[in-house]
């Protein structure tokens, strides 16, 4: 059950698209059931960058690589002829990403093309498909038939790969975080972070290290707050969609981008804000499962529930623009002031002062 495990994983779903999309379906579903996080190149855009150069990159964000192999090679990348869910495979392994693979079986294959047609067999490139199909058979494989034995295979293995130490993943708070709460802990952390800078005022000047960490907390900070703003209009103006994934992804990048200048405590609560935001999404992307219209409507409240939350909206309508606007702006304030932006700019005066103290001396 998802309600047991510590962390999620994300887990970078591969396959060919038309001929397997009930099977993808059931893929997200297992992932989702089993309390981790679903990726696949169908949620979301490329933008400006390649194709291949958005894929690594979500791959690279991935804990656990899935390949679901059907009866197509798919459609082909120009420059190395390579289908690209032979690239995405070639590319985990090469990344060390946990990995597992779901294989149809032959005798699959001989009835969905009697039920389906040829459409569901690969034409142009069949001997691509069985070198491809050989080399992913020396790896970790389970062998489907239908959507269910797909579903066994992500679930058992996924909680033989979710016990593993070495695979961050998405930490769960163990409470859903609001705004309110993420202020006061930026807070008391940013006092002790001004309280040890003041202890090393002394030194602080003459290193190289300390202005190079004073201007990149900065640069974090602003970086950071004027996503937040963009975020949060965003959700204010779209509601609780899966648009959250993107923003909370987004988020992510650049706390990861910065990671070598923020405390573990500031990483931490701000990737439990960055979480929040991501089951909104993730719980969206279940909604849309969904068929028994009697279990959407607690859906749909368990996710406008941690909107709320969240927003730091009191549970009030969400065209309640002033409502809106004071969120923003009470959101963007603990940032700015919770980070430690005016104190840190104050810490490096007081720094400047005291040299001057000592080269009068």
């Amino acid at each position: 059950m998802a309600g047991f495990n510590p962390k999620k994983l994300q887990v970078f779903v591969s396959s060919t698209f038309d001929d397997l999309k009930p099977e993808r379906q059931a893929a997200v579903e297992a992932i989702l059931t089993a309390g981790h996080i679903p990726a696949g190149m169908e949620l979301f855009t490329a933008g400006d960058e390649s194709q291949m150069e958005v894929i690594k990159q979500w791959i690279d964000e991935s804990d656990v690589y899935l390949l679901i192999l059907g009866g197509r090679y798919g459609s082909t990348e120009p420059k190395t002829r390579k289908s690209y869910i032979q690239l995405e495979y070639e590319y985990a392994i090469s990344k060390s990403k946990a990995f597992f693979a779901c294989v149809i079986k032959d005798e699959a294959i001989e009835k969905r093309v009697k039920a389906q047609g040829r459409e569901v067999i690969e034409i142009e490139n069949p001997q691509k498909l069985k070198k491809l199909r050989a080399q992913v058979l020396t790896k970790a494989c389970k062998f489907w038939e239908d959507t269910k034995d797909i579903k066994i295979a992500i679930t058992e293995k996924l909680s033989q790969i979710g016990r593993r130490e070495d695979l961050t993943g998405w930490v769960r708070p163990n409470t859903q975080p609001n705004v309110p709460a993420l202020a006061d802990e930026i807070a008391r952390l940013s006092k002790e972070n001004a309280q040890l800078h003041s202890q090393l005022a002394a030194i602080a000047v003459s290193s190289h290290m300390a202005d190079t960490a004073f201007k990149k907390h900065v640069e974090f900070c602003e970086e950071y707050a004027a996503k937040i703003f963009e975020s949060l209009d965003t959700l204010i103006r779209v509601g609780a969609t899966a648009e959250a994934q993107k923003i909370a992804y987004g988020l992510s990048k650049i706390r990861r981008k910065f990671v070598l200048w923020q405390t573990e405590d500031v990483a931490l609560l701000l990737g439990r804000f960055e979480q929040a935001l991501w089951n909104i999404g993730a719980d969206n992307e279940l909604l849309q499962s969904v068929t028994d219209d009697s279990e959407r409507p607690e859906l749909i409240r368990r996710i406008y529930e941690k909107f709320n939350e969240v927003m730091g909206f009191e549970l009030k309508p969400l065209s309640d623009k002033p409502t809106s606007e004071i969120a923003i702006t009470n959101i963007i304030a603990c940032l700015q002031d919770h980070l430690g932006v005016s104190k840190l700019t104050n810490l490096r005066k007081n720094c400047l002062d005291e040299a001057v103290k000592e080269i009068k001396l």
